[in-house]
């Protein structure tokens, strides 16, 4: 729990920077409101330009900070609802959802929108004029709130249901899949052998989250320097693991430019998605580990996961397809990242605690012919998971009706037993 609870400390400290935009926007509204008050017409001023903003300010003064706060409570609960359902990795990519914190900082400015107008009508530093300025920017106002309030009460209704989750999971990991699978070698050149060189390692234990190549670059001489990466955003690594490799010219790498390189590794206590396209699967799987346990036996939620993740590891290969081989950084190595190891990351688990489930492992079964229809090296890595899939199935599946069914989902396979 306590990785999506500090998700959502972070967040609330960009509600508040969000909120604190929306207070100087409120004031720059004032202002604007005093400013073009002497041009506005006298007969629109004498209808507008009396108690009618105020009585609108009044409403979303008392209305907005109380919406705020339940929204806010509720969306805590359903955070919760999705930990509990699904798997606490899933609550912590829901935390960051972009739309949940720009509805609660909406309410949160709007309240303090009202709050400094209201304080400057009583000061009375408004002419008539201004006053009809303000209504008319106050009725603005709150017509997005309305906007956004009718969008975020469908988007409440389905938080923390595990169809919901799963959704948001796999947009999260199909963002990631594309920005990984367009560059394949992250602009560089794939590599079979490993040379001689000065290593950088790991100052801490903890998971790889990212890899500013920008900087890498402007802290190397890439006319002498060529940088090996060896370990992926998603690897878990302590002191002794070699991040990356420097090879290429006979000087050693200075202290302090080591310090530098190995800064360019963000080394965390968990893992996201910023560059981890293998965290999203790893999410899904954990999801129907949980469904699958004695305790839940929700097999029902397993079988979404596959299909989810069958998806995510489908739209890989169509990123794949159209990826930039242009090499954008010659003094960069880094191999393209296996199917192997996505196909590990989302089935493994399924195929390790469902195995006794036939529906499930009919569900996979059809996955993992789909998958195996796209490339040779999806054919390969299928047809493993394939083998393992009916070993463990005939160790664990006792009765014959349940050995025949899985039989006929078989035969209705096309490309993964070729």
């Amino acid at each position: 729990m306590r990785a999506w609870m500090f998700k959502l400390f972070k967040m609330s400290r960009r509600l508040w920077l969000r909120a604190t935009l929306f207070s100087l926007l409120a004031l720059l509204a004032v202002a604007l409101a005093i400013w073009i008050g002497p041009w506005v017409p006298k007969g629109l001023a004498d209808r507008f330009g009396g108690d009618v903003a105020n009585s609108v300010l009044s409403v979303l003064s008392s209305s907005m900070l109380v919406i705020a706060t339940f929204s806010l409570g509720t969306m805590v609960s359903g955070y919760t609802a999705a930990a509990n359902s699904a798997t606490p990795r899933a609550a912590s990519l829901l935390a960051a959802d972009d739309y949940a914190q720009n509805a609660i900082s909406t309410f949160i400015g709007t309240f303090l929108f009202a709050v400094v107008a209201r304080i400057a009508i009583d000061a009375n530093v408004f002419t008539p004029g201004g006053l009809t300025v303000l209504f008319f920017i106050t009725l603005a106002i709150l017509a997005s709130v309305i906007a956004t309030l009718i969008r975020w009460i469908d988007d409440l209704s389905r938080v923390g249901q595990v169809r919901e989750t799963l959704a948001k999971v796999e947009q999260e990991t199909r963002r990631a899949i594309a920005q990984r699978a367009r560059l394949p070698s992250y602009g560089g050149l794939a590599f079979d052998r490993l040379p001689a060189g000065q290593d950088i390692v790991a100052s801490q234990i903890g998971y790889v989250q990212s890899v500013d190549l920008a900087e890498l670059e402007q802290l190397l001489d890439t006319d002498h320097w060529q940088l090996y990466l060896l370990a992926e955003p998603g690897t878990l690594a302590h002191p002794e693991t070699v991040l990356a490799r420097i090879c290429g010219s006979p000087d050693e790498l200075g202290a302090a430019l080591c310090t530098g390189l190995r800064g360019c590794f963000t080394v965390g206590d968990s893992r996201t998605t910023l560059q981890d396209s293998r965290f999203g699967l790893s999410v899904l799987a954990e999801a129907a580990s949980r469904a699958l346990s004695p305790g839940v036996n929700d097999p029902g939620t397993a079988i979404d996961v596959v299909v989810t993740a069958g998806r995510c590891i489908d739209y890989w290969y169509q990123q794949a397809s159209a990826c930039d081989q242009t090499v954008h950084r010659p003094w960069l190595y880094a191999n393209p990242l296996p199917v192997e190891e996505l196909l590990e990351c989302a089935f493994y688990p399924v195929i390790r605690y469902g195995a006794a489930e036939v529906d499930v492992m009919r569900s996979l079964l059809t996955v993992l012919d789909g998958i195996a229809s796209l490339d040779e090296s999806g054919h390969r890595a299928a047809r493993e998971f394939y083998n393992e899939l009916l070993e463990r199935a005939s160790n664990e599946i006792h009765y014959a009706s349940d050995r025949a069914r899985l039989d006929k989902a078989q035969q209705r396979l096309i490309t993964i037993k070729a």
